[in-house]
């Protein structure tokens, strides 16, 4: 996925799961501020524990800096997560922005902070 170009991948899993959006979300490095890789493992299991608990299907996938100057981490697609527990939850993990797209299947960037 890039940012505001239509994915046709995300438009047929969508579709698939007749999904109307989806948020593609890490809790890698909480506020750009490395950490160690047990702190985001462990971040990112707790993420994604509270995810699932509250039913949404989610998707493991690799978030990926498109110039190849930072290594890919972790990151999770969630389908159908409310845009404003999508903001939420990314701001309690610290997250700076996040992946949310419409029924458009075009990701766009929303800043958490």
């Amino acid at each position: 996925m890039h940012v505001d170009e239509p994915s046709s991948m995300l438009g047929a899993l969508m579709a698939r799961y007749g999904a109307r959006g989806a948020v593609f979300v890490s809790a890698y490095d909480p506020a750009s501020e490395p950490r160690t890789e047990a702190e985001n493992q462990a971040a990112q299991a707790r993420l994604e524990q509270e995810i699932v608990a509250q039913g949404y299907r989610v998707f493991a996938g690799v978030g990926e800096d498109p110039d190849g100057g930072c290594p890919g981490e972790p990151c999770l697609l969630v389908l159908d997560w409310p845009r404003e527990k999508v903001l939420a939850l990314g701001q309690a993990y610290g997250q700076n922005a996040l992946l949310w797209a419409g029924t458009d299947a075009v990701p766009r960037l929303i800043l958490t902070r």
